[in-house]
């Protein structure tokens, strides 16, 4: 057989674009229109597309959150740590809320579009009801009114990496929280329990993600590996045997791929 005959057969994930960003640490990045994203810079939000910066907004966020459903985007700022609106019409235009968060370490915002909640998530994990009336059509700039109200706090205090997002089911509503005792915990959005999801079983530290389409866990800790649970039926579907090193976040990408992050 010749060189020619043989296939190269490559799978996985690859680089698609590198862009330098001149910021000495980068929070959120968000989809901001089919091509865009947005990037939380210390000093100031980044639009960009592939390789190329289209232009920067002096925000200062902690987190931001894409609601197209309004076209607008929610985000938390890192001085007074309160909402804030921007408007994907116009980002230099933005509307200050008013309404603290009370919690200076919010790196993750959720919103469920099917009960207009807020998700919040740093030292506390707190849901919060959304109200959007759009304003009159009009030739200029008119600002809608929002209304933002606490619902409840789910948790007071969080442990986990902020480089996971709580895990959250869109269709059912329901937020699951590892209890850290072995088992992760389901609560609807008033904080009310729905109950044990999966019972992974180990007192081990864990980390923890959910791929809402499978309806499937995955926990990594030291002494189970990495295993794929699925929900409610109490048994393990696979285990992978990954690094001893403590696991920071899960990120499943699609049916068959997930990202781990590790401490290394």
């Amino acid at each position: 057989m010749t060189e020619d005959s043989y296939k190269l057969l490559e799978w996985g994930l690859e680089e698609e674009s590198c862009l330098p960003i001149k910021s000495q640490s980068l929070g959120t990045v968000v989809q901001f229109r089919e091509k865009e994203f947005l990037v939380l810079g210390q000093k100031e939000i980044t639009r960009f597309e592939s390789t190329l910066v289209k232009e920067s907004y002096p925000y200062v966020l902690t987190a931001l959150v894409p609601i197209p459903k309004y076209d607008i985007l929610i985000g938390v700022t890192a001085v007074s740590a309160e909402f804030i609106i921007l408007f994907m019409s116009d980002l230099k235009q933005n509307l200050m809320t008013g309404v603290k968060v009370n919690d200076r370490s919010v790196f993750n915002i959720i919103y469920s579009t099917k009960s207009d909640t807020i998700i919040t998530s740093g030292e506390h994990l707190i849901t919060w009801s959304f109200q959007y009336s759009p304003p009159e059509l009009s030739v200029v700039f008119t600002y809608p009114t929002v209304k933002i109200s606490m619902k409840k706090i789910i948790l007071s205090h969080v442990h986990s990496s902020i480089m996971n997002p709580p895990m959250f089911d869109y269709s059912y509503e329901e937020l699951y929280i590892n209890d850290n005792k072995g088992s992760i915990q389901s609560y609807n959005l008033n904080g009310i329990s729905n109950g044990t999801a999966i019972k992974y079983g180990s007192t081990t530290q864990a980390a923890c993600g959910f791929y809402a389409k499978t309806q499937y866990f995955m926990t990594t800790n030291a002494s189970q590996g990495a295993v794929l649970w699925p929900k409610r039926t109490g048994g393990i579907s696979k285990r992978f045997f990954i690094s001893t090193s403590a696991s920071l976040a899960i990120q499943f990408i699609d049916d068959e791929y997930v990202i781990i992050l590790d401490a290394k």
